[in-house]
């Protein structure tokens, strides 16, 4: 820059050799490529390049920094052997230029310059990480007052409006209270810096030889010593060494499989490393090193829960019908042994002691948007408090609300102004205030198979954080997801316990399923142990990994799950009279969906009130008391108007006095209720239809799915038969509709072909904008109308089209129908072809049956129609709420919990197959998730070129001004940045209905800091 400066202003036409090296200098090669194309002269374009020069010049150094010699040269008012710091961070913003356009050509022709061309700007917020923040301004003068004597103890909270200033894309945030600290995107050189060799995106899993140049050519400075390298008691702690250590970091990572690429991992993760040594594994047990891994995380480790599993005894009362008792304790018990669980507690201080937490956010906002050419990029920090975001189009519209994850939801922010007014408990009184933060718990669960033989299944509950961003929560890669507990089956001996219970008495049907409902249940009351609900009431003072100490108060959000599994969480019958889990809609109005009386029927949610708890201790009392039984006419008298169950929710038991509705956080599941549920009801029905019409239509459906081509990894490539839907995953059902209209259009009359597309276009439309990664007022109004005109096209489908076609099974239907009646065979059942039939017609013999099933004809098929009565179909109209209470439809979408299935199923491959093989899973996941922390540990601590501030968080100072108009500025050792703040805001566009309100105290003495 320095010797730019001393160029003349006035230059004559240099050599193109000469323009080009100035051009690279300046980063001008983009205009040099236009003035080729437009064709202008060297002398035009030496005085442009001039020009250029002159303006770059005064854009990056001050006017006082510079003279001007009579001969036109410029240069710097510095001694010969001083360096000017510049201050580029705090300069004021240049209007920008006007954009260069390019003359017209000879004919006319309006030239257009290249967007490739375009270069993208960062924003002006943008903190790079290895500079230090600028100098706060200094504060204006106020005249002297008497000073005011500090208080015993920093004041409340004050639950406001504090907006941070408009970046270049219109965004700024509005915070109800003033955040500790604000994370960005931008906190990695990678994501501010562009150029060639520059990685395209962030890598997920860091090696620490490779981040602290320990790859090829080691230097001294970098590589660790012999003492830290070897030695149980050095860095590598059970390793003994850093081979062992590299060996079981490559066991533990990548595919379970032998293959090419892990025989290329191992040499060049292994073997080819400059630090390989062969005395390192001389004498190397495997099953030592395992057993120095346990011990280690048995022992106070840095990297592990203090006390990781539990194995615990859970007890389940037995009825017997006929069978009276005193009272419910007095009952038989089911022993249900080798419960494998974690503490709730345990692992949200591990969560908020690893790594990932220092990508925390502490406070929540809401965020205002102005549309611009370059849409800023998603946040991938973990968020510890909760944010609102808005759009505003136009300067003279009204803000508009955004949603994209958790943390931004009005769950998640009406819950964190909850906490904030809550009275304080004794022993917050009776301590300093700290940063109240809460840990959103969002939970998976669901049952998969281990292998592709034999019934070995498991069935986990994961623990994620809405604090984090989506997309980290949705890499399986980023270890988000924390094992709590693995749901047992009730044990084999069930028939045997309970047959010395009631004096030989088998259990019936109805108990076993009662009893399947009590264990999942009982499982819950195990994890909401007491340890749990003293820190859901009074919070857990923790001292986070940035250095801060915070109370942090765990509260659950959502429950993603299938509706299998809603049902044992809500405590409700299976496909009943009110078969939601959520609202009390019927299920004889399911079909009337969109209309505005189904609208009004939602709007009759589940609530946890005491009368209903009154009404299942009394159904309770009947079954255990009176011994009735759990389906008997006596207990559906009481419940039957909601379709309840005889069983206490474990939720309602331990949260219901806190206010917490059970029912709320069971949210809609996209993936199997309409990827999986109507949309391939749908698509199943209209191949019934095709197969209906006797022709050829089926053949040349199957025939355009093959010519259909494929788009990247975004729509695959079909296959042979699509009609046959031979195992077929979710995600090939949606590319079946996004192709499909093209694909079926004009294979029916034409009368039935229009009401057909304009169905199929309304589902895609509707598919498409559930599944808005960023949604706005306007997309969930118009996800409300597609819902109406889903709900009116499928009538109208079902009302029109599907009586003109005799529709009946499809081959592979009718195939599964046959196997399902041999089976029942087998097992001693006596059934028909079409349905199940009395004891009396199966004294016939089960010759007669298997003859029939054989010999059935196409004509014994049965008659099949599309099925709106489902709560598949129900369950569309509940998103548009469900997104506004805890975002976007991926933050809880069940196919994350589904990819976290990977991890469970290679851990078992690992496993001896045993009858123990839960416990096994759960030890290999702890040194999994104990690995990939020592490694990260390792990585911070031989990195050489760290880009991040330091973590230890450091009092903060504040200025003189205490003006309540003065924007609150701290040092730079604060972990907030201060300049983004206005009190109030005097440039970002205020929402309807939120008022400003000045900052009363200063950041010392707010609770969020520490004082």
């Amino acid at each position: 820059l320095i010797n730019l400066a001393s160029q003349p202003r006035r230059k004559k036409k240099k050599s193109r050799l000469q323009d080009n090296h100035i051009d690279s200098n300046l980063g001008t090669a983009t205009s040099q490529m236009m003035d080729v194309e437009t064709g202008l002269s060297e002398k035009a374009l030496g005085k442009r390049k001039a020009s250029d020069n002159q303006d770059f010049i005064d854009a990056i150094l001050p006017q006082d920094a510079m003279d001007q010699t009579e001969d036109g040269h410029v240069s710097l008012a510095v001694d010969q052997h001083t360096m000017v710091p510049m201050d580029i961070d705090t300069m004021p913003l240049r209007a920008p230029s006007e954009a260069y356009v390019p003359p017209p050509t000879r004919r006319g022709r309006e030239r257009r310059f290249p967007k490739r061309y375009d270069d993208f700007l960062p924003c002006t917020s943008t903190r790079i990480p290895h500079m230090p923040p600028p100098p706060p301004p200094p504060p204006p003068a106020e005249a002297p007052r008497t000073p005011t004597p500090p208080p015993l103890r920093p004041p409340s909270p004050t639950i406001g409006t504090f907006t941070t200033n408009v970046n270049e894309f219109g965004m700024y945030r509005v915070y109800p209270t003033l955040p500790s600290r604000e994370v960005e995107e931008n906190e990695e050189l990678a994501n501010i810096c562009d150029g060639p060799g520059f990685p395209t995106s962030l890598p997920t899993n860091l090696q620490w030889e490779k981040v602290s140049g320990l790859s090829k050519q080691p230097t001294a400075s970098m590589v660790p010593s012999s003492e830290e390298l070897c030695g149980s008691e050095g860095v590598f702690g059970p390793f003994l060494n850093v081979t062992i250590f590299r060996l079981f970091r490559w066991f533990y990572t990548g595919s379970n499989m032998k293959s090419v690429a892990e025989i290329d991992r191992l040499i060049h993760e292994v073997i080819d490393q400059p630090e390989f040594d062969r005395s390192h594994v001389k004498g190397f047990s495997t099953k030592r090193i395992l057993a120095n891994i346990d011990r280690y995380l048995a022992a106070a480790s840095p990297f592990s829960p203090r006390y990781g599993w539990k194995v615990s005894q859970i007890s389940i009362p037995m009825n017997c019908e006929g069978v009276t008792h005193g009272n419910e304790n007095d009952c038989p018990k089911l022993t249900v042994p080798n419960v494998h669980h974690r503490s709730l507690v345990d692992a949200i201080k591990s969560a908020l002691t690893d790594e990932s937490a220092r990508q925390f956010h502490y406070t929540p906002f809401k965020q205002f948007w102005k549309p611009s050419d370059n849409a800023p990029a998603e946040p991938r920090q973990f968020h510890y408090t909760p944010f609102k975001q808005f759009w505003k189009p136009s300067d003279n519209a009204p803000a508009e609300r955004v949603i994209t994850d958790l943390f931004n939801s009005d769950a998640f922010y009406d819950e964190h102004i909850k906490l904030i007014k809550r009275p304080l408990t004794v022993e917050e009184a009776n301590q300093p205030r700290i940063e109240t933060a809460i840990a959103a718990m969002m939970m998976w669960s669901d049952s998969t198979h281990l292998a592709n033989f034999g019934n070995a299944s498991l069935w986990p509950i994961y623990l994620y954080f809405g604090n984090l961003s989506k997309y980290t929560r949705a890499k399986p890669t980023s270890c988000a997801a924390h094992h709590v507990a693995y749901i047992p089956s009730l044990p084999a001996d069930l028939q045997t316990q309970y047959m010395k219970a009631f004096a030989d008495t088998t259990a019936s049907k109805d108990t076993i399923s009662h009893l399947k409902r009590e264990l999942m249940q009982a499982v819950w009351l195990a994890l909401l142990d007491a340890e749990f609900m003293h820190a859901y009431e009074h919070g857990i003072v923790i001292k986070c990994v940035d250095g801060i100490t915070r109370r942090i108060f765990p509260r659950f959000f959502t429950y993603s799950a299938d509706y299998p599994e809603k049902v044992l969480l809500a405590t409700i019958k299976y496909l009943a009279k009110c078969p939601c889990p959520t609202c009390t809609t019927q299920k004889k109005y399911i079909p009337a969906l969109g209309t505005h009386v189904d609208d009004q029927r939602r709007s009759h949610r589940r609530q946890d009130t005491a009368e209903h708890q009154f009404d299942i201790r009394a159904a309770r009392r009947s079954i255990y008391v009176l011994g009735k039984g759990p389906k008997s006419k006596f207990v559906d008298d009481i419940l039957d108007k909601d379709s309840s169950t005889p069983v206490v929710n474990a939720f309602s038991e331990r949260l219901h006095q806190h206010g917490f509705n059970h029912y709320n956080m069971l949210v809609p599941d996209l993936l199997h209720e309409f990827e999986l549920g109507v949309w391939k009801a749908v698509f199943t029905h209209l191949v019934r239809i095709l197969y209906s019409k006797g022709d050829n239509s089926v053949q040349i459906l199957n025939e355009r799915f093959r010519d259909t081509p494929s788009f990247g990894e975004t729509i695959r490539h079909f296959g042979r038969n699509a009609a046959a839907m031979t195992k077929m995953p979710a995600r090939e059902f949606e590319d079946l509709l996004q192709c499909i209209i093209p694909v079926i259009e004009n294979l029916l009359p034409q009368r039935h072909n229009t009401i057909v597309l304009n169905m199929l276009f309304i589902m895609s439309t509707w598919h498409g904008l559930a599944k808005l990664r960023l949604h706005t007022e306007s997309t969930l109004a118009a996800l409300k109308e597609n819902t109406r005109r889903l709900g009116s096209i499928l009538r109208e489908f079902l009302k029109v089209v599907c009586p003109e076609y005799n529709t009946k099974d499809l081959p592979s239907e009718e195939a599964a129908r046959a196997r399902r009646i041999a089976n029942d065979l087998k097992k001693g059942k006596a059934v028909g072809l079409g349905q199940r039939q009395s004891k009396k017609t199966a004294r016939t013999g089960a010759r007669t049956q298997q003859e029939d099933a054989s010999t059935a004809q196409p004509s014994d098929k049965t008659i099949k129609t599309l099925n709106l009565f489902t709560y598949k179909l129900h369950a569309l109209g509940h998103y548009t709420d469900a997104i506004w209470q805890f975002g976007t439809t991926d933050n809880f979408s069940t196919q994350t919990g589904e990819l976290e299935h990977k991890k469970v199923k290679s851990a078992y491959s690992r496993t001896n197959k045993g009858a123990s093989f839960e416990k096994q899973i759960a030890i290999h996941h702890q040194r999994e998730s104990f690995i990939r922390r020592f490694g990260e540990s390792l990585a911070r601590r031989f990195s050489p070129w760290s880009s991040t501030s330091p973590d230890t968080a450091t009092p903060s100072t504040v200025s003189a001004d205490t003006s309540s108009q003065a924007a609150p500025h701290l040092s730079t050792t604060s972990n907030i940045i201060p300049s983004i703040l206005s009190f109030p805001s005097t440039t970002a566009p205020q929402y309807p209905n939120e008022s400003v309100q000045p900052l009363l105290f200063s950041p010392q003495d707010h609770y969020h800091l520490p004082v």
